[in-house]
């Protein structure tokens, strides 16, 4: 087997990298919708400007679960990618002694 060399502590890193930015992202939505809502409850801004607002937040704001999913996949990845590797490694080792 040609020799693959995985550099474990920056894959560690990148993952944690990722879920780190997941949980600011998810911050960052919640607020957003917060802060949102009370855009959307007020009384002062009303008609055809204010619901295509709010139409197109709601749009966008669908999406926001499909990028937390998107970037969860992404990290499980990784890890599983990282654990397959050290399996491969571990074969390789147990099949040379």
């Amino acid at each position: 087997m040609s020799k693959i060399m995985i550099d474990y502590n920056m894959l560690d890193n990148t993952i944690s990298n990722i879920e780190n930015e997941i949980n600011n992202l998810k911050n960052l939505f919640d607020q957003q919708n917060k802060n949102f809502k009370l855009f959307e409850d007020n009384k002062m801004w009303y008609g055809e400007s204010c619901q295509n607002c709010i139409n197109k937040y709601m749009e966008v704001s669908n999406k926001y679960d499909d990028i937390i999913t998107t970037l969860s996949n992404y990290k499980q990845f990784l890890i599983n990618i990282k654990e397959a590797y050290k399996a491969i490694e571990s074969a390789d080792i147990t099949a040379n002694y």
